[in-house]
C-alpha cells in the first residue's frame, strides 16, 4: 500500500512538473521574478525565485498564460516595490505582504517623473537606479530596457 501511495505521489508531481512551466528572470539590481504558468491558463508573477507547489502566500500578480505584455519597473530607492504596467492582470494581496505592487496607470504622471529622465524618448531611457523587465508570458520571453531578450 505504501509503495502504491508513493508511486501515485511521484506520478502526480511529474504530471504537475510537465504541465506547468516556471521561468526565473533577474534584473540589474539583483531583483528576481518567477513567472509560473499553471495548468488551467493561469499565470502567477511572483517576486523572487519561487519553487513552491501551491499558490504563493505573499503578494503576487495573476494573469493569463496568453498575456503578451506586462512591464515591471524596479527602482532602487523604493526597495520591495514593483511598478506594473500592462493589460489583463490583477494584483493579489496576501497576508504575507513583503512586496508592494503599484499600478503604473493609476499614477502615470508621478511615475513617469520617477522612472524616466527629462527628454526621454524611448522606453529604455530610464533614470539611474531604475530597472525594467518586459514579459511576454505567451511566448515565454523576457526583455530588458534595450529590448534584449533575457
Amino acid at each position: 500500500m505504501k509503495k502504491a501511495v508513493f508511486l501515485f505521489s511521484a506520478f502526480l508531481l511529474f504530471v504537475i512538473w510537465i504541465g506547468e512551466h516556471r521561468s526565473f528572470y533577474c534584473v540589474g539590481n539583483d531583483e528576481c521574478i518567477t513567472v509560473w504558468k499553471r495548468i488551467g491558463g493561469i499565470c502567477f508573477i511572483i517576486p523572487g525565485k519561487y519553487y513552491g507547489i501551491f499558490k504563493p502566500s505573499g503578494t503576487y500578480i495573476q494573469t493569463s498564460n496568453d498575456n503578451s505584455l506586462i512591464v515591471l519597473y524596479f527602482i532602487t530607492k523604493f526597495p520591495k516595490t514593483i511598478i506594473i504596467w500592462g493589460d489583463s492582470y490583477k494584483i493579489i494581496k496576501a497576508s504575507k505582504n513583503v512586496y508592494t505592487f503599484i499600478d503604473f496607470r493609476k499614477q502615470e504622471g508621478k511615475f513617469k517623473r520617477i522612472i524616466y529622465g527629462p527628454g526621454a524618448k524611448k522606453i529604455g531611457d530610464l533614470k539611474k537606479g531604475v530597472y525594467i523587465l518586459g514579459l511576454d508570458i505567451f511566448g515565454n520571453l523576457a526583455f530588458d530596457k534595450n529590448g534584449k531578450e533575457l
